[in-house]
């Protein structure tokens, strides 16, 4: 029989996750407020070469264009570098799922178990990671849908074909993110939108709750995908709210089987 050593580190762990987050939240700000810069940023690659590719000086219009595709080309990339390093926060938190797992286990068996589930792309690595934890999974919607966009992107530069459609003639994305959400009169927790309202009366006695929540967006075939700085923000923070889930049942179960855990990690 093996014997393994446990001891979490979730700090260590979550920031498989984070350095990602904050990479795409750094590029994805850098893409959105090139908009804004005067003078615009020029598009010209290497002022000393002369083999010109693109002429130096276009019209207005052109130049308008190049932005927005450099926006699109880097939402692109921040999509899949999220989907990336998210699978390997997964691939690392399966590992320790595994071991945590009541069950016979030697070392064979867990590195076959895990080749065999670095084969898979996120949205089977969420689910399974999930399950053995006995933890809810509300997340693979959202990968199963970003992985379509981040496709989408990569092969079409955006633009919906019908090979990306999960409803009806249209794409529709799902992501998480934080909301405050107040109860109504059947008790059910209903979300305020924030971006909307001003103030909201609250009586006393009432609760209010921040809380993960659903959001959507649909293209239709032949659209291009576009997201605002805010629609952006929301992913990234539903990134973040995946990694959480998985770290908060990690140790959960760590802390039943009274695994020990590095100091300073939360």
């Amino acid at each position: 029989m093996t014997t393994f050593n446990i001891n979490l580190n979730y700090n260590s762990l979550r920031e498989k996750s984070h350095i990602w987050i904050r990479r795409s939240s750094v590029f994805l700000g850098i893409a959105s407020n090139i908009f804004q810069i005067a003078p615009e940023v020029s598009h010209v690659l290497d002022t000393k070469e002369q083999v010109i590719i693109v002429p130096p000086e276009v019209g207005q219009a052109l130049r308008q264009k190049f932005l927005e595709e450099f926006e699109t080309w880097v939402i692109g990339s921040a999509l899949r570098d999220l989907i990336e390093g998210h699978s390997s926060f997964l691939l690392h938190s399966y590992g320790y799922a595994e071991l945590l797992v009541p069950g016979p286990m030697h070392k064979g068996i867990l590195e076959q178990r895990i080749t065999n589930f670095d084969k898979h792309n996120v949205v089977p690595r969420s689910r399974k990671v999930f399950e053995l934890l006995d933890c809810k999974d509300d997340f693979s919607p959202m990968f199963a849908s970003l992985v379509k966009a981040r496709n989408c992107f990569a092969h079409r530069n955006g633009i919906v074909a019908n090979l990306d459609t999960n409803i009806d003639d249209s794409l529709q994305l799902v992501w998480r993110f934080l909301a405050l959400k107040v109860p109504d009169e059947n008790e059910d927790l209903v979300r305020l939108d924030l971006n909307e309202i001003g103030e909201y009366p609250v009586e006393a006695g009432q609760s209010l709750k921040i809380g993960s929540v659903e959001e959507k967006k649909s293209f239709k075939v032949g659209e291009q995908i576009r997201l605002n700085k805010h629609e952006l923000n929301q992913i990234l923070l539903g990134f973040h709210l995946a990694a959480e889930a998985a770290i908060s049942g990690l140790q959960s179960v760590a802390k039943k089987l009274d695994v020990p855990s590095d100091a300073g990690s939360s």
